[in-house]
């Protein structure tokens, strides 16, 4: 029985899915998704079992992941266990419950405007990402693609399903950006970056964001991509340093 994942593993997986005729997309995500499974029980420590795949799926329902996410990354495990041998590992697809659609789980537009405020209070980087999200389309793992020259066009280009697809900066928004690199002093490049330059990690971020909500006195778990998509739109908090 294996109790952890091999490089030959992986590799005899990717032949197994050519020879299954999946689409290079496809192939390409399945590929991608088992790595990350097999970085998280290495960095761990972990076997691979039932019980730490059902806490990988938990760091990824902590992280930002919308449930469609998830479902596919949990296909991808269940496919690649199957084909290794691991029948008795086989993780539940998520539903989305009713409570989570109730209003009460809605983040209201006073909390919003609180947990803006909270964080202009205490970390101005933060306060300007979140409004990032929630002023724009962007998602956590295409803040890559937001840099300076996305400034100078008016627009965020990111790839989705392999194809551009352009998302619009509102004018407070991009005034309060100019301000902020001007700020940090970034010249050029990625604008939410750690000191190396390279781009914020999404469960850092989202540590972060989870923090702030309880720091301002709301329920984190309101605190999620979509709550903060629903307040696109709304008002825009200029800093100031």
């Amino acid at each position: 029985m294996n109790n952890k994942i091999t490089n030959t593993d992986i590799n005899e997986f990717e032949e197994f899915l050519i020879n299954k005729n999946k689409s290079r997309t496809t192939l390409d995500k399945y590929m991608r998704d088992i790595r990350r499974f097999q970085i998280f029980l290495s960095d761990n420590s972990y076997p691979i079992s039932q019980d730490t795949a059902d806490k990988y799926i938990e760091v990824l329902k902590n992280a930002d992941y919308s449930i469609s996410s998830i479902n596919t990354i949990i296909s991808c495990i269940n496919t690649f266990c199957n084909f290794i041998g691991r029948n008795d590992i086989h993780c539940v697809n998520l539903k989305k419950s009713k409570a989570e659609s109730t209003n009460s789980d809605l983040l209201t537009v006073d909390e919003y405007n609180k947990l803006i405020k909270t964080a202009i209070n205490n970390n101005y980087r933060l306060a300007m990402l979140i409004q990032v999200l929630g002023n724009t389309d962007i998602r956590l793992n295409e803040l890559q693609y937001l840099t300076t020259h996305s400034l100078e066009m008016g627009k965020i280009t990111v790839i989705r399903n392999s194809e551009e697809y352009n998302i619009r900066i509102p004018d407070d928004l991009l005034d309060g950006l100019y301000e902020y690199i001007d700020h940090e002093e970034i010249i050029t490049g990625v604008i939410f970056c750690t000191r190396k330059g390279t781009p914020l990690e999404r469960s850092n971020i989202w540590r972060l964001i989870k923090k702030l909500a309880v720091d301002a006195g709301i329920n984190p778990d309101k605190v999620y991509p979509q709550n903060l998509k629903q307040q696109l739109g709304k008002k825009y908090y200029s800093i100031k340093y």
